[in-house]
């Protein structure tokens, strides 16, 4: 998918990674936003490691 090739959207293991995904970003837009360090923890997670914008930094 991301070489540019050929997927299968039926396999199994895509879509258990698709679901943990939507999981956690539901899980983050739940938060309260004083929850800062749930939220870099969540996005760790995820993948993504964007959350810099916050008192501490």
């Amino acid at each position: 998918m991301l070489n540019g090739k050929w997927y299968n959207p039926e396999y199994e293991t895509l879509n258990q990674e698709s679901l943990k995904a939507k999981t956690l970003c539901f899980e983050y837009n739940c938060l309260k936003p004083d929850e800062i360090d749930k939220k870099r923890q969540i996005l760790k997670m995820i993948g993504l490691n964007v959350y810099k914008h916050t008192k501490e930094d």
